[in-house]
């Protein structure tokens, strides 16, 4: 189990961090939207979660997949595969998020595996040298985001040790956008 989160945080991290270089289409406003292309931020949120939760799958899957070429020195044949496996992810999340929106505990789980999905087929996309490139930059952002989860205990209160490990992930992935 411990193996599976690692690799879904791995995996939601490399997601968030080739979305980290987003374009923007409308300027900052209210301290919110910053980068996000209908202007709309994390509504206040304390923490970077929900700032890109608007975006269509297919902006998530362009900026993903920009953002990897520019970071791990893909080819054009890769970009394409890793934009065709992101859509596919961002339309599952998408679809998880509203079937499993009362059940965060099924909803993690799904997004675990779903994550884990996306990892695999990186990883036979990807070359040896990339590879080890992409899960560098997924540990810091791992690390990055535990390391602000504690220090604010109380974004832990009340949630499993799942829900916990699938909000570290999304925050990592999110400082990645």
């Amino acid at each position: 189990m411990k193996k599976l989160l690692l690799a879904g945080a791995m995996l939601l991290i490399s997601f968030s961090s080739l979305m980290a270089q987003a374009p923007t289409t409308k300027p900052k406003q209210g301290g919110q939207g910053q980068g996000h292309p209908q202007g709309q931020g994390q509504g206040g949120k304390g923490t970077a979660q929900g700032q890109h939760q608007n975006w269509t799958p297919e902006q998530k899957a362009d900026t993903v997949a920009k953002r990897m070429t520019k970071q791990l020195n893909l080819t054009p044949d890769q970009t394409t595969q890793v934009r065709a496996i992101t859509l596919t992810r961002a339309q599952q999340m998408d679809a998880i998020k509203k079937q499993q929106a009362n059940n965060p505990q099924e909803k993690s789980k799904q997004a675990h595996a779903a994550r884990e999905k996306w990892e695999q087929d990186l990883h036979g996309i990807l070359t040896p040298d990339q590879w080890a490139k992409y899960q560098t930059k997924k540990q810091e952002h791992i690390d990055k985001a535990k390391q602000k989860r504690a220090q604010n205990p109380d974004l832990n209160k009340g949630k499993t040790p799942e829900q916990i490990q699938d909000e570290v992930e999304t925050e990592a992935e999110e400082d990645l956008k």
